[in-house]
């Protein structure tokens, strides 16, 4: 069996994302590689038909790499302490292999490399991707380098601008009938993604309520989701014109069933497949610091961020750029949400790209070509796949 040029590991759907074009980017340069997922990875893996081998068992880093013997090691560990991705970076530092650490959101930065330590570069690679400035400088504080952190953007970013390219002649009327055929022609879609909870790993632990909560739902929520959740459907309520509400579960385990006790507040639940199509036929897409609020923006949707404390304005660059309105208290959010379903126009595209600047797949490759001594850097990077729209949501 070839040796691959580059072995590659992806914890987390956000993860699974950022790697989804690596085995494009290898063919381009005449390599192989060899693509590794956890279960949550190896699921959204599927959904974009890109093929992979589950992880190896816990302990089996080391002999894996003495098995496979690859020239380069990439890991997206995600924000698990305990990820197989952590044990593979260790036995590359054992193996004298070079490694990088891909961070795919500026979220919980402290959590991707430091393992069960209080080091957040305990297990830290020779090289970080990351995705923007303010994540290279913490990475860069925290006591990296400054030249082995490299900004490249999100390669995931240039397949979302692809598909809102193929689809700007599309008919959203069509679309809204075949996705939401219970939908009344005159309501607002407004579709709110949800985000784990209750088992979050990491430092941020469940992400329960606090002292520190400036939002507090309908008073009995504990867990972050549900406080913003409640908040959401009752700004929702307070509204007089026809609103069709769409819950979209978030990919790591929708039959987790944590947000069940709200499915009779909503039109319609999406879980499974992709969410691009139901994103562009949505007027309003809602959420707290998911990444569909980035893709919706990156799609020309209107976006709003409703979030249960002040700092966590920061955990989204759309946020911080001004590409994403972001509400922390019931009356900001009770003036805002009118105004926003009421004006749901888009948001201009050039402005978009200006802040998530497209081409981060060549940035990308260049750095594997430099890495691996392939002689034809820069020549015209590869097309990313182009993911096909066949969305089959599950509605319930």
């Amino acid at each position: 069996m070839t040796a691959p040029a580059a072995l590659f590991f992806a914890e987390d759907t956000g993860a699974a994302n950022y790697l989804a074009g690596m085995p494009e980017i290898l063919g381009s340069l005449g390599l192989p590689g060899r693509m590794l997922a956890s279960p949550h990875a190896a699921r959204h893996f599927e959904r974009l038909q890109v093929a992979y081998q589950p992880a190896p068992e816990a302990g089996a880093a080391t002999t894996v790499i003495k098995s496979l013997r690859p020239r380069l090691i990439v890991v997206g560990p995600g924000i698990n302490l305990d990820s197989v991705g952590l044990e593979l970076l260790a036995a590359a530092r054992e193996s004298g292999i070079e490694s990088v650490g891909i961070v795919d959101q500026r979220q919980n930065l402290s959590d991707r490399f430091r393992g069960r330590t209080d080091d957040p570069l305990s297990y830290t690679p020779d090289w970080i991707l990351v995705p923007d400035p303010v994540s290279s400088d913490y990475f860069v504080h925290a006591g990296s380098r400054p030249d082995q952190v490299i900004v490249c953007g999100h390669p995931h970013f240039d397949r979302i601008y692809q598909i809102g390219q193929a689809q700007t002649a599309l008919d959203r009327h069509d679309l809204r009938r075949r996705l939401l055929p219970n939908c009344p022609d005159a309501a607002r879609i407004v579709t709110f993604a949800a985000e784990p909870a209750r088992r979050v790993r990491g430092s941020v632990g469940a992400y329960r309520s606090g002292p520190d909560y400036t939002l507090t739902g309908r008073g009995g929520a504990e867990y972050r989701t549900d406080v913003v959740l409640e908040e959401f459907l009752d700004a929702v309520a307070a509204i007089d014109r026809p609103i069709y509400k769409v819950l979209r579960l978030h990919p790591h385990d929708p039959q987790d069933r944590e947000f069940s006790a709200y499915y009779d507040e909503f039109d319609q639940i999406s879980v499974g497949g992709l969410p691009h199509e139901l994103i562009l036929a949505s007027d309003l897409v809602v959420g707290m610091s998911s990444m569909l609020l980035i893709e919706a923006a990156l799609l020309g949707r209107a976006t709003l961020s409703i979030v249960p404390r002040p700092q966590e304005r920061s955990m989204l660059l759309s946020v911080e750029a001004g590409l994403t309105p972001c509400v922390h208290t019931r009356h900001d959010l009770h003036a805002l949400l009118p105004r926003l379903l009421d004006n749901a126009r888009g948001i201009d595209l050039d402005e978009v790209r200006d802040v998530f600047p497209p081409n981060s797949t060549a940035r990308v490759r260049e750095f594997f070509a430099a890495r691996l001594g392939n002689e034809r850097v820069g020549s015209s990077p590869p097309v990313p796949q182009d993911i096909q729209l066949q969305m089959q949501e599950t509605q319930s």
